[in-house]
């Protein structure tokens, strides 16, 4: 269960499948901050 403070909300921008994999592409106030590998809850 998530207890975590809500800081910020993204928006989807793309959804592209690729085989077994879905990539989402997200935009929000923070993802130039976010680097490959980051969990977001």
């Amino acid at each position: 269960m998530f207890t975590g403070i809500i800081e910020s909300m993204a928006t989807v921008v793309s959804l592209k499948n690729e085989g077994s994999n879905l990539h989402i592409s997200c935009k929000s106030e923070i993802t130039n901050e976010l680097k490959i590998d980051q969990s977001l809850s």
